[in-house]
């Protein structure tokens, strides 16, 4: 049976290894895994966070080509009515 006290965060000891003062391993593990999970949670924050990231760089260049696009047809309109001349309509 193993009974974990905690002297600091990152030390932990089991009161069978706590009187002789070495780390025992089941504690070192403890502490690996936590240590593991924590790189986990901070590696999934950077993968959500760069995703937002594509996401918005790929809506914000969307928008410039469709503004692009609209703006280019707008003077391919002008271009075509001065070069077409009017013709009266019959009423």
């Amino acid at each position: 049976m193993f009974i974990i006290s905690s002297l600091s965060n990152s030390n932990f000891r089991c009161r069978s290894c706590f009187a002789v003062g070495i780390t025992c391993r089941w504690a070192k593990a403890v502490h690996r895994e936590e240590a593991a999970k924590e790189l986990r949670d901070e590696a999934q924050k950077l993968i959500q966070r760069m995703q937002r990231s594509a996401e918005e760089a790929t809506l914000k260049s969307d928008k410039s080509m469709k503004e692009r696009v609209n703006e280019n047809q707008h003077v391919t309109w002008l271009y075509l009515c001065e070069s077409i001349p009017c013709m009266p309509r019959d009423i």
